[in-house]
């Protein structure tokens, strides 16, 4: 404190010293992840938005607090933030469909494959998370797999058309608040 102002440089210092601010918002990442995972039984629309917008709101938050412009760490932030920043794009896709078909969502009138779908595709944002995170904090280990790397973007390939299946789901199964029920 200077004379009753916080002295928000030395904040932001220390937040980035301690990396406390990293354990926050990875905390956020699977708070986000969790409430979009239980949200699948109860208003799925709702839950998934808050978790989608927890998701990215931590992505961002990390890109931010890792920018160092004095230190060349774009190794590090590399590795973290490119399979995460691509992320964000299917998370703004995903929330798109759930505000464009809220109401249906959440009334349940859909076809029993959409919750299998947008639970296959929270799994699959899951799983490049947990990867993306390995990756950042165990450097030695995923400099010496590489195949970790691919991992990556084949989650992030494989959730595309995930979201994909979901958008033809609520599309073409769903028609006047009636869902059409497949076997």
């Amino acid at each position: 404190m200077i004379m009753g102002r916080v002295d928000l440089e030395n904040y932001v210092q220390n937040i980035s010293d301690t990396s406390d601010g990293e354990k926050i918002f990875n905390c956020f990442m699977f708070l986000g992840i969790s409430i979009a995972v239980v949200g699948l039984a109860s208003a799925p629309a709702s839950t998934l938005l808050w978790g989608y917008f927890i998701i990215i709101f931590s992505i961002i938050g990390l890109f931010f607090l890792k920018i160092d412009i004095t230190k060349n760490n774009t190794v590090a932030l590399k590795i973290l933030m490119d399979p995460l920043l691509l992320l964000i794009i299917i998370l703004f896709w995903n929330i798109s469909l759930n505000l464009r078909f809220y109401n249906e969502i959440n009334s349940n009138t859909l076809s029993r494959e959409y919750k299998m779908w947008s639970g296959m595709s929270i799994a699959l944002v899951a799983a490049m998370i947990i990867i993306s995170m390995v990756g950042y904090f165990f450097k030695d280990v995923y400099e010496s797999q590489p195949y970790l790397v691919s991992y990556s973007y084949i989650l992030l390939v494989l959730n595309l058309i995930v979201t994909a299946i979901e958008q033809i789901v609520l599309e073409n199964f769903t028609v006047d608040g009636f869902s059409i029920g497949l076997i």
